[in-house]
């Protein structure tokens, strides 16, 4: 019997500021793995790299653009930067809609993990223990979807514009995290029974109108960004300060423009306000410097059939290899013992006038360049190799007649005269 993961309890997060990108990673891995540090980290390096692209493909100075499209400073991200992140724990990120992701098209319950987004708002969808779940961290527990209702709903928000991803991959089984190393004040870890306990909670007390949610964004999707954004009217300062401080490490920094001289008083402002700022930043370089936990090493082992396999064809081809041998040598199958010959004789006049090396780097161009040439002029080869097999079987025919047959009567004869 299979052991549940995190001893059968749920990671879920709920919503802080619009950090919906970072909750929804950490539930799809089931544990606190990263930070909005560490996914700014990521955008950042993103960002690099599409500038260096950028001027690399000849674009002007003036053309590329100085803002961030892979994280906005209230705390958005990409779908890129979230790619990179599952990246590192070798989980791989596919559009629902294309060709590789037909099965899950078909039958989503044999995946693992969703994602999904519209908007601003990312949440996931995850299998955990054998359930299905709904991490959306404008919940307060996870939802629980039965296995009949996963594949309606996600036609549903497919149906609403919702871009959908199917997560692939070798999925952490434990969290190697443990809550007082890794606590972002927003994770909480809770057992199925108290998710469902407070989500029963919560639909029929403190948010009457949340049992209807799904009801809700099928009739008007866009409903949940209007509570999303009421919830989150008063946004962490500090969190756009931190963001934008990550992005200008990696980022040029502009020519400074001349500015007025302040007033004393504005100038004493603006001391207190730079002290707090290289305090903030100084905090923020110490959490991106923190090492993300090393991903997981799959098992690899050879199961006792495949081992019973190989065996088997080894020592079948040996056993007539080894017959093959002893027929040629008691003159049992001649044609055999003149082929091998003719083998062998080509063989040592190839390898008088190469070595090895170059012996490969032709067998590569061969491989390489045969096929092409033979898609190309199918028609005319198939018909010369015919006639040249032809020709070829009468020549066989023909010197085994003339001169293997009395070689044969040879043998015959001089066996007969010494036995008599």
């Amino acid at each position: 019997m299979e052991v549940p993961s995190n001893g059968g309890m749920l990671y879920h997060e709920v919503q802080e500021s619009k950090l919906c990108a970072v909750h929804c990673v950490n539930t799809v891995l089931q544990g606190p793995f990263f930070s909005e540090f560490d996914l700014a980290a990521l955008a950042s390096d993103l960002d690099c790299k599409e500038r260096q692209m950028m001027l690399e493909g000849g674009s002007g100075a003036g053309l590329v653009p100085e803002e961030s499209h892979n994280v906005s400073l209230d705390g958005d991200f990409s779908i890129q930067v979230l790619e990179k992140a599952l990246e590192v724990w070798d989980l791989q990120v596919i559009p629902l809609n294309s060709p590789v992701a037909e099965p899950a098209q078909i039958d989503p319950e044999l995946e693992n993990a969703f994602i999904c987004h519209l908007q601003d708002h990312w949440f996931c969808i995850r299998k955990v223990n054998g359930e299905w779940y709904n991490f959306d961290s404008l919940y307060a527990a996870p939802e629980h979807l039965s296995k009949f209702y996963l594949s309606a709903y996600l036609d549903t928000l497919k149906g609403f514009g919702w871009s959908i991803f199917l997560v692939r991959g070798n999925f952490p089984k434990e969290c190697p995290i443990t809550s007082s190393d890794a606590s972002n004040g927003y994770g909480q870890w809770l057992l199925p029974e108290d998710a469902e306990r407070i989500t029963k909670s919560c639909n029929s007390g403190q948010r009457p109108t949340h049992g209807t949610r799904q009801n809700r964004e099928i009739s008007d999707p866009s409903s949940q960004f209007g509570e999303a954004e009421m919830l989150l009217e008063a946004e962490d300062e500090d969190l756009k300060a931190a963001i934008a401080a990550s992005l200008m490490d990696s980022s040029p920094a502009p020519a400074p423009a001349p500015a007025p001289a302040p007033a004393p008083e504005a100038a004493s402002a603006e001391v207190g306000t730079s002290e707090n700022e290289n305090k903030t930043t100084s905090e923020e370089n110490v959490s991106e410097k923190k090492p993300l936990p090393p991903p997981p090493l799959p098992d690899l082992c050879l199961s006792g059939e495949v081992v019973n396999e190989i065996a088997d064809f080894i020592h079948s081809r040996t056993n007539a290899l080894l017959s093959t041998s002893k027929d040629i040598a008691l003159g049992k199958d001649t044609r055999m013992f003149f082929r091998v010959a003719a083998y062998l004789c080509v063989l040592s006049v190839v390898g008088g006038f190469t070595d090895f090396l170059t012996l490969g780097y032709t067998s590569l161009l061969v491989i390489l360049t045969i096929p092409a040439l033979y898609e190309k002029y199918e028609d005319d080869i198939d018909r010369y190799i015919l006639m040249g097999c032809r020709e070829l079987q009468q020549l066989c025919v023909k010197f085994d007649v003339e001169y293997l047959g009395r070689v044969r009567k040879w043998i015959f004869d001089f066996e007969k005269q010494k036995l008599s």
